[in-house]
Order: structure tokens, then C-alpha cells, then sequence
């Protein structure tokens, strides 16, 4: 059977074209497959959901010792591929999604048959599911790349339903399911999620990234964006974030030992939509805060079931980490108690309305309901000057969140750089100090994080004992990093988050020079013979 298991899920393509059913040919037609104008369209059959049929560039499985001539894996639920030629042996000459080649013809069945005189009467049908990367059963990694042109898009209508996926631009500049790349040193794959959420497929727009040399199984990090009501931000938003900002961070857990995930919630970026709870009301009518964070978690935890299933993840030690709207939705997460779920982490979490003086109140019903029934131990990291989660209402929510025996540990900060600072901008301000600490419970449960030894072989080699401290944030903190140092003293300056490493260097020697004028600073992390990853 020419038909081997994959690491990922079949991912269709978001595209504007919809499920139809094709009319029957004419009954007078004595011959429906008349080659000039007619093609038969061929579908998978017999081949079990996590395998795929290869498409072969000659009818043939070589021997171990030829080259391999397998092309893409075509997904079990393929359909509307293209019969070329007749049968060599067992073999059929098809195309798909572009690619023309052979495949076993034990699995393929008579799909439809398309007639392009008749085009003007068919209803589209759907677009074929994107061939997979392949990594055979017991074979070493085999990357089989996708396509780069998607498949054309037939021009259509879409019926106005709320469930229609709107194209925000044309179909040629469309995202392919699966574009994998690596870049210092980190394999990233960045596609759409084919998840289930209750009985329905839904695309969720993501990246997937680990380090290029990683071997084996690697824990789950999902990260989760926060919320907004602008429709402009939302279809501008991309699984790399801002300036690449969420990318970088998952790198850095990626750095750790972790197979980091982000991922884009329904309604946001190209992810399918709508956005399952709107309408949220000033009063305790539904939909609640809850429905909205529940809906949130519906993403996250078909998310996790969708990598779960990848060959390199290990589902018995999973994290997710949520900012803003992102946070609630981990914490609605946390109260399912998915096997493996190792830790959950809120940065200024929640749900609230503009002018309506129940915010605190919802919040605090919604997190007596989650902690009655979570079991997965929470971080939770707020501002005081926090203008959408204020003091006393993130004091409630925890108490509330207690009170059922669940555990969430909380650290509060004050004011940030300055006080009129909105305190919403914790995340960003405070990074490097987050993740430490998330760091210090990583290493107190045995989960992947970057060894201390690391910061104190810097100190050592450096002679920097008197900022010890900084080294350890430094160590943690995520992003293109540099650290630099005066030549005739021990002064140091580092940075962080930079878009390039280039940039973080230039950025640590001028900070450097800026905090100690006279001083003539050089970079020495990364050292020029490290692997800077």
C-alpha cells in the first residue's frame, strides 16, 4: 500500500470558493468523458486519516537505494483530482494542485466530471486540500514542500451567511497552506491549523517553530493574542505579530527545549470567522464574559489537539500563555484540565466593556467558575495602573478563582516606567521579568528553560560578578540580544527584542556609550564563534 503516516494534519487552503454539488451530465450522453471538452476528476479512497497517498514522478516505488521519487502526499479526504492519462500497471497518471505525476490507482475512485462548456452552470466546488509535508512511519524525517502557487480559485459570489470566510484581497496574493523556512538556526512553519471546534472544520491561522537541530519528542508552548474590537486590526494581524514580536517570543521558548505554537483565534487576522460570542451587554444578561473566554478556549484546545497529533510534540507537557484577551482565554483553558497541561500563564487577563461599571463583577462570576473546577496551576502577572483591570478587581478575581481550590499564583506590579503609564502595557515592559519568573517555575517542575550555569559562565568569562542579576534577566529575555561592555571597565548595557541581531548589537554599544560617555563598549554576547540562537 503506497500510503505512509504524516506528521500534520491535512490543511486546506482559505479561499473564497464554497462547497457545491455538480449537476448531473446530460442522460444522452453516451459517453460522458468525451476528452476534448471533458475531465474526469478522481478522489483518495481507502487511506486512513493520518496517512496519504504519494503522488510519484514516475509509476514506480523505487528500491531503497534510488532515489526517492515521491513528490506530495495527497490528503485522504482529496478530492477533484485529475486523471491525465491511462493506467501503467497500477499506477494512474493525475495532477494535483498543480503537480502532475503517479499514483497507485488502488486508491483512487471516480470523483465528478468537468465539462468546461458547461462551467457557467456548475456551483464552484470546493478547492483541493493542500498536499502535507510528509515524515514516513518509521523513516527519518522526508520534507516534501508544499506548492507555492495555490490552487486557482473559481470566480464566485459568496452568499452573504455568517459563516462566509471574506476575502480581504486578491486571490494571488493568499496565504499557501504550509510555507516551512528556517532562519537562525529555527525551523518555522507557518500555515493554517485544520481544527475541529464542536462539529465544525475550522482554519486557524499559525506558525509552528523549534530549533532547526531539535530530535524527538518536544513540549507544547502556545501563545494567544489579546483582543480588539477594530476590524482594520484584527485582518492586519499575522501569527508573526507585530515586528515579528510574537514570532520572537516563541523562538525564545523554542531556545528553551519547547515546540512553540501561536496561533490566531477565530475572527482574527485570516483565520476562519465569525467571532463565535459578541453583543456582551453592560448587565449580567448573556452573552456573559464567560461565553466569550469559553469560545476563546474552544480555539486553544483544538489547537493543542491539532499539534498534539504531530510526530515531534509530547502532549504529557503543554503550556499556554495568554496576554489580554489571550489571557482569559488560558485561564477558561486551565478549568478543563486537558491531560498534560502542565501550566497555564495570564499576563492582565480578561474581558471588559467601554463605560459599564459591571466589568468587575462579570470577571469575578466568570473566575468563581473556573477555579471551582480548574486543576492546572495558574501564573497571573498584572499592573496596579492598569486602566481595564484596575487593583481591587484583579484582588477579587484571584479570591474568587481561590476560593474553589484552584491555584493561581499572582505578582502585582506597581507602577511601570512611569506612573501615568497604563499599566495594560505590563507585557511589554515587563517581558524579561515575566519570563523569569515563568522560568523559575519551569525549573522547579522540570520543564525545558535555559540552565542558570549559562548566565554564571557569562559572569565568570566577563568579570561582571556585580551585575549577576542583570545577566539572569538578560539570559531570560526573549528576541534578537546583545550585551555589551566598556573595554576599560566593567560597565555593561544589553538589549533585547531587536528585529535583527545586527540591529541588537549596534543597539547594546550605543546604549552603552549613551550610559557611560567617554567609554568605548564592544559586544561580547553573542561572542562572534557562538551559534547565536
Amino acid at each position: 500500500m503506497d500510503v505512509h503516516a504524516v506528521s500534520l494534519p491535512s490543511v486546506a487552503l482559505v479561499a473564497a470558493s464554497l462547497v457545491g454539488i455538480i449537476p448531473p451530465l446530460p442522460a444522452t450522453a453516451a459517453d460522458p468523458v468525451q476528452h476534448a471538452k471533458c475531465v474526469r476528476m478522481l478522489r483518495v479512497t481507502g487511506v486512513a486519516p493520518d496517512d496519504v497517498l504519494f503522488l510519484r514522478s514516475s509509476p514506480n516505488v523505487p528500491d531503497p537505494p534510488e532515489a526517492d521519487n515521491r513528490l506530495i502526499g495527497i490528503p485522504p479526504e482529496a478530492r477533484r483530482i485529475e486523471e491525465l492519462g491511462g493506467r501503467e500497471g497500477g499506477w494512474q497518471q493525475i495532477r494535483y494542485v498543480g503537480q502532475e505525476g503517479y499514483a497507485s490507482s488502488r486508491y483512487l475512485a471516480p470523483d465528478t466530471i468537468d465539462c468546461p462548456a458547461a462551467q457557467e452552470r456548475l456551483v464552484p466546488a470546493a478547492a483541493a486540500p493542500e498536499p502535507r509535508e510528509v515524515r514516513p512511519r518509521n523513516e527519518p524525517a522526508n520534507k516534501i514542500p508544499a506548492p507555492t502557487t495555490p490552487p486557482s480559485v473559481p470566480s464566485s459570489t459568496v452568499p452573504s451567511t455568517t459563516a462566509s470566510i471574506q476575502v480581504m484581497g486578491p486571490r494571488s496574493a493568499m496565504p499557501s497552506a504550509l510555507h516551512t523556512t528556517v532562519e537562525d538556526g529555527y525551523r518555522i512553519e507557518e500555515s493554517f491549523f485544520n481544527v475541529t471546534i464542536g462539529a465544525s472544520s475550522v482554519l486557524l491561522q499559525g506558525l509552528i517553530v523549534k530549533r532547526a537541530d531539535a530530535v524527538g519528542k518536544l513540549p507544547i508552548m502556545l501563545y494567544t493574542h489579546g483582543t480588539t474590537p477594530s476590524m482594520e486590526k484584527r485582518q492586519e494581524m499575522s501569527p508573526r505579530g507585530i515586528k515579528d514580536g510574537s514570532l520572537r517570543l516563541v523562538r525564545d521558548y523554542a531556545r528553551r527545549g519547547w515546540l512553540g505554537v501561536v496561533v490566531l483565534r477565530r475572527a482574527y487576522g485570516q483565520s476562519d470567522g465569525p467571532d463565535p460570542v459578541t453583543g456582551y451587554k453592560c448587565d449580567s444578561s448573556t452573552p456573559s464574559f464567560q461565553d466569550g473566554m469559553d469560545a476563546a478556549a474552544d480555539d486553544l484546545e483544538a489547537t493543542l489537539n491539532y499539534v498534539g497529533r504531530r510526530e515531534d510534540a509530547d502532549t504529557s507537557r503543554m503550556m499556554a500563555l495568554g496576554v489580554s484577551g489571550g489571557g482569559g482565554a488560558v485561564v477558561a483553558l486551565s478549568a478543563r484540565n486537558i491531560p498534560g497541561l502542565k501550566l497555564v500563564v495570564n499576563v492582565s487577563g480578561g474581558l471588559a466593556l467601554l463605560n459599564c461599571d459591571k466589568n468587575s463583577d462579570r470577571l469575578v462570576e466568570a473566575m468563581r467558575f473556573y477555579g471551582a473546577r480548574s486543576r492546572v496551576p495558574n501564573l497571573w502577572y498584572y499592573a496596579k495602573t492598569d486602566s481595564i483591570f484596575p487593583e481591587q478587581t484583579v484582588v477579587k478575581m484571584r479570591t474568587a478563582f481561590l476560593e474553589g481550590g484552584a491555584y493561581a499564583k499572582l505578582v502585582h506590579y506597581p507602577a511601570l516606567v512611569t506612573p501615568s503609564m497604563d499599566g495594560h502595557n505590563l507585557w511589554g515592559k515587563q517581558t524579561s521579568m515575566i519570563m523569569l519568573d515563568i522560568d523559575g517555575f519551569l525549573r522547579k517542575h522540570d520543564l525545558p528553560t535555559w540552565d542558570y550555569s549559562e548566565a554564571r559562565a557569562l559572569v565568570e568569562k566577563h568579570g561582571i560578578k556585580r551585575w549577576a542579576h542583570s545577566i539572569e534577566l538578560y539570559a531570560a529575555a526573549p528576541g534578537y540580544k546583545a550585551l555589551a561592555k566598556s573595554m576599560t571597565s566593567d560597565f555593561i548595557a544589553d538589549t533585547y527584542a531587536s528585529d535583527t541581531l545586527e540591529h541588537a548589537k549596534e543597539r547594546a554599544v550605543a546604549v552603552c556609550q549613551q550610559r557611560y560617555p567617554g567609554h568605548t563598549c564592544t559586544v561580547i554576547d553573542p561572542s562572534e564563534n557562538r551559534d547565536d540562537r
